[in-house]
């Protein structure tokens, strides 16, 4: 059996963090009624694709999505989100007050952006990609990994080939499990991803808009 990997990111988060910058430097709560909303149709999907294991983000977020799956958890400290410095928790308008214009002209250089304190983009691919490579030595299993649109996106960019840019397009909502076959470089046709809400289950592809 080929090893797969189910990604799901966290739950929305409280709306007292709206409009800030919220990143690997923030231990935000998730939201208790997106909870509510995700929680049903997830367990749903994971019976019907069971998880031999669930691992996570050690972010607060993450964890409480994880639970939903009501199985044990393995708290993986390689897929928390970006640490984004002294933005961490400001206002995100505010932050972006003073950056030069040409960081804001395009993907490429928007993920340049010069972040004090932050964490190299890099780094975090590394890492990321380091739990992708761990995983392809366990054939036959199927891991549910619950994180952030950050290192899910750049997760799928290592398995795929892609640009870290590229990547960045890809819309990943809260709550939608996307599987990756981990000995193809495409997302696994058999399950491209749904995005789960109390009403019901919808199709996502990987070429939407973000």
């Amino acid at each position: 059996m080929t090893p797969r990997i189910v990604l799901v990111r966290h739950a929305k988060i409280g709306p007292a963090w709206s409009g800030r910058w919220v990143g690997g430097g923030t231990d935000a709560p998730t939201d208790p009624a997106s909870l509510a909303e995700l929680g049903p149709g997830l367990i749903r999907a994971a019976r019907q694709n069971p998880p031999d294991r669930v691992i996570a983000s050690p972010m607060l977020r993450a964890r409480e999505t994880a639970a939903l799956l009501d199985l044990p958890v393995e708290v993986d400290p390689r897929l928390a989100e970006r640490d984004f410095g002294k933005w961490e928790g400001r206002l995100t308008e505010d932050c972006l007050r003073d950056v030069p214009p040409e960081f804001l002209q395009g993907t490429e250089r928007w993920l340049e952006l010069p972040i004090p304190g932050a964490e190299a983009l890099d780094a975090v691919l590394a890492r990321v990609s380091a739990v992708v490579d761990d995983l392809r030595a366990h054939p036959a299993r199927v891991t549910w990994c619950v994180a952030h649109a950050g290192t899910i996106r750049l997760m799928i960019a290592h398995v795929r080939g892609m640009t870290p840019s590229a990547a960045f397009h890809l819309d990943v909502p809260h709550g939608m499990p996307i599987a990756l076959d981990l000995t193809a470089s495409r997302l696994d046709a058999a399950l491209r991803g749904v995005h789960i809400t109390s009403r019901g289950l919808s199709g996502w592809t990987d070429d939407e808009p973000a």
